[in-house]
Parts: structure tokens; sequence; C-alpha cells
């Protein structure tokens, strides 16, 4: 390496020489950037009245104690309890034995006596009325309460009290470097308060919405005001302890609250809380959630934890060799790019040995939901021993956690951060109560660069039934936009919001966060995404089932009537066209037939009159004949009525190869005139069919009346089935199947070709 950068010197001149010191100089920045700074962690806990509802277990007592046990010794630590007064719990001191064993006592103290929740006292002294925060010390407030600024019954002076934390306290933190974590305990807790509190300090905001959360909530502030070295626990809970590893120690959590935890060490040995007691190495302490082991001078080689594992279990170490990462900052925005900067220091230096570097593989990996994004930072080797990347990955809102891992073969180090992701702004609709139609609109700011007073929000509602309204927020005391609004009417609505910022410097820009709905009554209608229309929006059941959408439109029953009417009338109209075709064709055929045979049809004739009066006397109505149905279908001056085209209609459709009965007849006789003839049934229109209708039925001769003038003396016996085949056939076409009627059958030149 040396003897590169003398002939690059050589070659170049003085100039290298100015290259040279330059990146030098840049290298030493950055390793700075990234030495660990000793936390200063300052515990602030809410013990008012409110907190026997919140937290009637007092899960404050066992979160306090765990994070007094995880402090690193020569860090400082102070624990201070508020109510209407503020008391130091702890004395803020470094940490050591002696602190910690009376840290551990006093926090059995912690209770819920506290009349009111005076946050902004307790905020200054515990940053101020102890020693300042210093640049040799990374300072940080953990602050836990369960509800508002509650410092008078006045609620005047609560909120000026308010304005003074936002105004005055805020400011002298940021401005001395203090970073506040803040836990809310409560959906009752003034989160636009502690957000402002987090965000304004960069610190992380925190809710624990029951109890059991609270240690969760505890540890993910505490892992931002002290960032610890970690060796990465293997999936099947093992982990790898090299030679530079001074001490170890595992936070375990169970899965199985009341089965104990072991560790199995290289050499197959077994240690429990038991032999622990015995081993002065060895540090357990053991509770129904977790158990919390220390081992000094571990041996070298691979360990495996014993145990049904929870998550946010970690294996932290005490060594020379350790894994640095450049602060991550606890707040984003969406679409921001964290610079990300690590490096291997050994005795707190960065290690430059490309021959060590090419070993080790640098990575990071980005977790938000179901979703991971790696990114290998070894692929290139850094001169001054510090890996860079930039990750890109903040797109949504929520709560990312990026975890840098080293993998030097024969030893391993770990290091995670979690990051919230925001919008510039916060929208919130909720009803006053369940059964009001009053709603609140909120717009919350989490911008700490704006200029509130000339930022103006505006919202456009748009109701159930379409129409829009755009009304101003007023911008509140609380450093909210707020509007009341009335509901008048039921169904789901849509909200747009349009916010013009200003900045504190000046700059103009216009914000418009998604768009939200709310329903009312509230629940009863299901909130659909507002990205597009509604109503152009089908649901669930309108895509599976799509042909039940007319229906849902409203289709009136009387269409589907009216569709089916016309469907009837179209037929009939067709029907009679062809009645009329087949009519004139079938006069034509007769005529000339009856040249042919004038013997046998005068003969016919005489013997039909001969019988004809012997017939009436006993019918009061001589009976329609199929001659007489034939000649008014097939007569154009004659009028026809509807009843007698249905049954004609019905009986061609029919096709029926019954046979009629004599009591048929009757009844047909009695029901019919030689006016208008009303066929109610096919099977009486087949019983009547003559011989003078039928002797050219398709060609067929049936113009004797042998048989047909006998029958029509007695009871009007059957007609001839051969007879009803013809005119079957005459009227579909076909000799084998009459088939179902058509419009296509209605053919003239068929009938033409037929009856020639």
């Amino acid at each position: 390496m040396a003897n590169y950068w003398f002939e690059l010197t050589r070659l170049t001149g003085k100039g290298c020489y100015a290259i040279l010191v330059a990146v030098v100089l840049f290298a030493s920045i950055s390793i700075k950037a990234l030495a660990q700074t000793p936390a200063d962690v300052r515990l602030v806990v809410d013990i008012s009245g409110s907190m026997k509802k919140n937290d009637p277990a007092n899960l404050r007592q066992p979160a306090v104690d765990l994070l007094v046990k995880l402090l690193p010794e020569e860090s400082k630590a102070g624990v201070w309890t508020f109510g209407q007064y503020v008391n130091m719990l702890v004395p803020h001191k470094t940490v050591d034995g002696q602190w910690a064993a009376q840290a551990q006592a006093s926090s059995s103290d912690i209770n819920s006596v506290g009349l009111y929740t005076n946050i902004g006292e307790a905020l200054e002294k515990a940053a101020f009325s102890v020693n300042n925060a210093t640049d040799d010390y990374q300072t940080s407030i953990i602050l836990l309460t369960d509800g508002m600024v509650d410092i008078n019954k006045n609620p005047d002076l609560n909120q000026n009290e308010w304005r003074r934390i936002a105004d005055e306290v805020i400011p002298r933190l940021k401005n001395e470097n203090i970073k506040v974590h803040t836990i809310a305990l409560s959906e009752n807790a003034d989160t636009t308060l502690l957000n402002k509190l987090a965000i304004s300090t960069g610190g992380k905001a925190a809710i624990a919405e029951t109890a059991d959360e609270l240690m969760k909530a505890f540890l993910g502030a505490f892992d931002q005001a002290v960032p610890s070295e970690q060796l990465p626990l293997a999936d099947n809970n093992s982990f790898t302890v090299d030679s530079s590893v001074e001490e170890f120690t595992a936070l375990i959590f169970k899965q199985t609250k009341l089965a104990p935890a072991a560790l199995i060490g290289p050499d197959e040995s077994r240690y429990d809380a038991t032999i622990a007691a015995n081993d002065p190495d060895i540090k357990w302490h053991s509770t129904i959630d977790y158990e919390l082991i220390t081992v000094k001078r571990p041996l070298e080689g691979e360990w495996i934890v014993d145990a049904d594992i929870a998550p946010d279990s970690r294996i932290t170490v005490v060594s020379n060799l350790n894994l640095s990462v450049k602060p991550i900052p606890a707040n984003l925005y969406t679409s921001e790019i964290v610079p990300l900067s690590a490096a291997l220091q050994e005795d707190g230096k960065a290690i430059t040995d490309l021959n060590f570097l090419r070993v080790l593989d640098v990575s990071t990996e980005t977790f938000y939901e179901e979703e991971r994004w790696v990114d290998r930072l070894s692929s290139q080797l850094p001169l001054d021993g510090i890996y860079q990347s930039e990750l890109e990955y903040f797109s949504a809102a929520g709560e990312y956690k990026i975890v840098v891992t080293v993998d030097g073969k024969s030893f391993q180090r770990k290091s995670s951060y979690t990051i919230t992701v925001r919008d510039a702004f916060a929208t919130e609709i909720k009803a006053k109560n369940s059964d009001s139609n009053e709603f609140l609109l909120k717009v919350t700011p989490y911008l700490q660069t704006l200029s509130l007073k000339d930022t103006s929000v505006i919202a456009r509602i748009k109701n159930p039934s379409g129409q829009s309204s755009i009304t101003p927020l007023t911008l509140a005391k609380n450093d909210t936009w707020n509007l009341n609004y009335s509901a008048k009417e039921e169904g789901l609505y849509e909200v747009s919001f349009s916010i013009d910022m200003v900045d504190l410097d000046g700059q103009s820009s216009r914000y418009e966060p998604k768009p939200t709905t709310f329903s009312y009554p509230e629940g009863k209608f299901s909130e659909q995404s507002t990205q597009a229309e509604p109503a152009a929006k089908p649901s669930e059941p309108e895509e599976e089932k799509p042909e039940e959408e007319p229906k849902a439109k409203g289709t009136p029953w009387w269409v589907y009537v009216v569709i089916g009417i016309g469907n009837v009338i179209i037929i009939i109209l067709g029907f009679i066209a062809y009645k009329l075709l087949s009519g004139s064709k079938s006069d034509d055929g007769l005529e000339e037939e009856s040249d042919k045979k004038p013997e046998k049809k005068e003969k016919s004739k005489k013997k039909s009159d001969k019988k004809k009066p012997e017939k009436e006397a006993e019918t009061a109505e001589p009976a329609a004949t199929a001659s007489s149905i034939m000649a008014e279908i097939s007569d154009p001056d004659e009028p026809l009525a509807m009843a007698d085209i249905g049954d004609d209609l019905d009986a061609l459709i029919s096709g029926s190869d019954d046979e009629v009965s004599s009591d048929d007849s009757a009844s047909d006789a009695d029901s019919g005139s030689d006016d208008d003839v009303e066929l109610e049934s096919s099977d009486e229109f087949v019983a009547e069919v003559d011989e003078s209708d039928s002797d050219t039925a398709d060609g067929m001769d049936i113009s004797s009346d042998e048989g047909i003038g006998e029958s029509i003396e007695d009871e009007l016996p059957e007609a001839p089935l051969d007879d009803l085949d013809a005119l079957l056939a005459d009227a579909t076409g076909s000799d084998d199947d009459p088939g179902e009627f058509t419009l296509d059958d209605i053919d003239p030149a068929a009938d033409e070709s037929k009856s020639a």
C-alpha cells in the first residue's frame, strides 16, 4: 500500500499529495462520526391516578427494572416520576453496580397516586435540573404517560401550559440536542403533543395500546437511546462467540412463559439458573416473561439457547471488535432517502486492511410488513474501511426495520434500527359518539418546518347523493386543523383535503393527502377505496355475479312482460301470413280437383246435406267443421278472433298424434258457430277436419265420402289419422316430423312448388 502511494506521488507530483491529505482528513472525520457516544438516559414515568386503570398490574415496575439492568456501565442514567409534582426517584449518576442496585430497589416505589399530569415540568426537571447535556454523552429522555397536559381544573390554564410546552420547552430541548422518546399508554393520551415532542427532537414515538405491550415499547425506546452491538441469532437459536468477545448478555423472551430457559455451551455443558447461582462468571435473572443472562469470559464457539424464543430476543456483546454504524434517524417522511455508513472497528479505529476486508460479507436488510430488501455493501472494498449505501425503500408510511450484518467467517456482528415513516400530514375523521351524526375532521401536521399561521386547509366533502361542499378548517390552539361536520343523510361520505403549505422561509407548496371516507351511521356502510368514484367500483358480490347488476339498477317487471307479448304478436302475425298464403293455395287445388271429379264432389255434398238435419235435431247448435274453419282462416275479408288464431297456432305447433274422442267433438259442437268459430285446443281442431278440406292435403286422395259420411251420422267419430297427418304435413312442410313452427317456414316459393 505504501509503495503504491509512493509511486503515485512520484509520477504526479505534489498535487497527488494534496489529494492524499484530503482523503485522509475526510476518512478521519467519517470515522469520528461513526464513533459510539456513551448514553445518558433519563426515565420520566407518569404516576397519575389514571394509571390505575391503564396499567392495573403496574407493569411499569418490571419495565423500568429491565431497562436498568440493560444499561451499560459507564453510561449515565436517572429516574423521575410525576403527577402534580415531579420527584427524582433515582439520582442521575454514572451507571455502576451501586447505582443499579439502588435503581432496582427504587423501581418498586412506582405507583399511581398522582393528582394531575404535569408533563411540562417533568420534562424540564429531567432535562435541565441536573448536569446539562454535553457532547461527551448522547442524552435521551424516555417519557411514559397515559394522559393529557393537566395541571389544573381550569381548562384555559391547561391549554396555556400546552402552548408553553410547544413554544418554549420543545425548542429548548432541540437546542440542547436532547432526544425525547415518548410512549403513550392509552388512546386518551395526547398523541399530538407526544408526536410533536418526538419528531421535533429526533426521538421515537410509540403507542402501547395495552399494558402487555408496555415492555416492547420501553425496549424499542431503549434501543434508540442506547444502540447495542449484537450477535446474529440463527433459526436454530444458535449464536457464535469469537475470541474478541469479553462478555455477552442474552435477553430471551419466552413464548411459553413458565418454561425455564437454558444455555448449551460449545463444550455441550448446560447452564441454567441453578448452576449460574454457583458460577461467578454468570448472572441469571428470571421472570415470567423473560430471562436475562450475562456470561463473562465465555467459551469460544457455538452456543445454543434451549428455549421457545419469542420475538425481540437478542444477544448483545462487549468486545474490542465492534460494528459501528452512523446514527440512523428515527423519523422519516415518505420517499426520503437514508444514507448509511458502517465500519468494523478494532479498539475504536476503523479496520482498513484490505486483506481483512476481503473476507467480510457486509449487508443490510430492510423490512416493511411482508417485504424485504437486501443490499450487499461489500461488493466494493472501501479504502477507508467505511461501507456506504443509500436506502430508498421508504415510499409508504409505517414502521421499518433496518438490520446491518457483518459476517467474518470466524465472527459475526449485527446492529438493528427501527424507523417510523410518516406522511407530511395525518388526517383523522371520527364521530363524537356511536349514535351521533356529528363528526370531527382533523388534520395534524408532522412537518416541523411549517409556518402554521400561514398554512391553510380546506375539505371537499361529497355526500351519499353525490353533492359536494367545500369548507375551510380552523387552526386550533393545539396546532391541528379541525372541522365539525353534521351528516344529514345516511350513507358513505368521501372527504378530500387540500393543504396550501408555507414553510418558515416563506416558500409555498400544495399537498393533497389521499382521500378518505366515513359512514353515517358509523360502521353501517362499508368504506371503499377513494382513488376513483365509489359508484364506478362495484363491490365484491357484484364482481362475482355481474348478471345481477340490472336488478340492482331496478329494471321494472313490466318491461319483461311487454317483451314477451311482443314476441307472441310477432309469432301470431307470422302465422296469419302463413295461413293466408297456404289457404289460397289450398283453394286453388280444391277447385282444380273439383273440376276433375264433379260427380264425387256432388255426391259428397248431397250426403252431407242429407244427414245435416238429423244432426241439428240432436244438438242445439251445429258443430264447426274443418272446412268452415279453413274457410274463415283463408278468407282475408273475414276478421279473425284472437282466440281462433291462438288455438290454431296451438294445434299446428303441438303436432299431437292422439285421437280425438267423440265427447271432444260434442263439446266442440256446443261451443262452435257458423259465423265465429273458437277452437279451444289442438285436439278439437283435429277432430273436425272433414274430407272437403283434406282431400288434396300433401297429394293424398281422401276425396271419397265413404266412411266419413257414415261417421257423421254417429256421434262425431274420430277423425282419420291420415287426414291429420296430411294436414300437419302440409302445415310444416315435412312428412316425417311436423317439427316446430318458425317464421322461416313461410316460403311462398316452396308453397307454389308444392301446390303444383
